[in-house]
């Protein structure tokens, strides 16, 4: 990352991410080449932490393609009440396709970690905005939320099954919540794999990536 010429000159998301008041917006934003209606969108939840380039870059890297909005919130995305994170996605995916100048695509959520109760929220409330959901090493104590995803989206889970931060049983049993409601949701284990899906087994992820979009 440190000698792409796309990402050397990036600014930090550090001030956005620790403010508690951030007086304005801020995302990641990549646009392939070539890019039309058509090209698939990837809005990015970032986990604990911030949003940390390293999210956007080994994304990019495994799906070149795809239009990636990677808006940051706060520490985590569990910070502030759901209707003020939801306006906050709504302006960055509308900002974002007015610098872009094109219709995008409805988004595929992507949520790292702890980025997944906000995307979870989103399917449940917004589901005809959103293609479907990609979760990667992703928090799914929603019982609420999952509960009331419509059944015809799609809900896509990788996870690795010696995960010591978010338990892979949790993770699977959202999955089975959800097909008993009568919805779309599987999950993809990664055998010996822990949280860290994105250093040790971004190959893979990618995989799960390009076969869902």
């Amino acid at each position: 990352m440190a000698v792409s010429p796309s990402f050397m000159l990036t600014g930090s998301a550090v001030p956005f991410c620790m403010s508690t008041e951030p007086e304005g917006g801020h995302y990641f934003l990549h646009v392939p080449d070539g890019a039309d209606s058509s090209t698939p969108v990837l809005l990015l939840l970032h986990g604990y932490g911030g949003n940390l380039l390293y999210f956007p870059w080994a994304i990019w890297k495994e799906a070149p393609e795809a239009i990636l909005i990677a808006p940051s919130w706060q520490i985590n995305w569990s910070e502030g009440r759901f209707e003020d994170r939801r306006r906050y996605v709504e302006a960055a995916l509308a900002h974002a396709e007015e610098i872009i100048g094109i219709s995008l695509k409805a988004p595929w959520l992507v949520p790292l970690s702890q980025g997944g109760p906000m995307a979870f929220n989103l399917a449940s409330t917004k589901p005809r905005r959103f293609s479907g959901l990609l979760g990667i090493s992703t928090f799914a104590e929603c019982a609420q939320d999952i509960a009331h995803i419509d059944p015809e989206f799609p809900v896509r889970l990788l996870h690795g099954d010696h995960d010591l931060r978010v338990d892979c049983g949790e993770a699977c049993d959202a999955v089975i919540a959800i097909q008993r409601s009568g919805g779309d949701a599987k999950i993809t284990a990664i055998e010996g794999a822990n949280h860290w899906l994105l250093l040790s087994n971004r190959k893979k992820m990618g995989d799960f990536l390009r076969k869902n979009i």
